[in-house]
């Protein structure tokens, strides 16, 4: 098999949510790299590496999961292997973290400490960062679903600096997110 099959395989996994699936074929092709770097120059052996489509689609595949934690540690693996995710992969880790609520993770499987929101920021953080790849800014998506996951997690001051951020970017907030986030003053007393 090619890079390319691996990445059809993946792609299709992420497609019907199958993480089980997805987690055999990225172990699959971390083996094959593993394999070729063992292989002699004698022998003629493509070499296989996971790229950021492999880690795009397990990335994905996670977040449909609701394995948030999961996809957080895929970029932060990603770019230790110097590759480059992409603004929308950014947005898919950012997306995962904000869509599952912390009492419903159990306590022995959270990676780390801090909520899932302040995760999510930290994400957002990396994006603004110098260490950022190159090409990757926060964009209207990014915003919309950092707004929308502060208020449902009632940090209604988060969520209005990040409207003034956003709009500081040069995009308009939609009236919901405005609505969300005075929902959220009023659920905060």
């Amino acid at each position: 098999p090619t890079i390319v099959t691996y990445g059809s395989l993946m792609t299709a996994c992420e497609r019907v949510g199958d993480i089980e699936a997805a987690s055999k074929v990225f172990r699959m092709v971390k083996e094959e790299e593993t394999t070729a770097s063992n292989t002699s120059a004698d022998e003629e052996a493509d070499p296989i590496q996971a790229n950021e489509i492999i880690y795009g689609a397990a990335i994905s595949c996670c977040r449909k999961a609701r394995q948030p934690e999961r996809a957080l540690l895929l970029l932060r693996k990603m770019i230790s292997e110097e590759l480059s995710p992409n603004t929308a992969t950014f947005n898919t880790v950012i997306a995962a973290l904000s869509e599952v609520r912390q009492s419903d993770i159990k306590k022995d499987t959270t990676a780390g400490e801090g909520q899932l929101w302040e995760k999510a920021l930290a994400v957002h953080k990396v994006m603004k960062s110098k260490h950022a790849p190159p090409g990757v800014t926060p964009n209207r998506q990014t915003y919309n679903i950092l707004v929308r996951c502060l208020s449902a997690n009632l940090q209604p001051a988060h969520a209005e600096s990040m409207l003034a951020e956003m709009r500081k970017a040069g995009f308009v907030p939609d009236v919901d997110l405005y609505t969300m986030t005075v929902r959220s003053h009023e659920r905060c007393g």
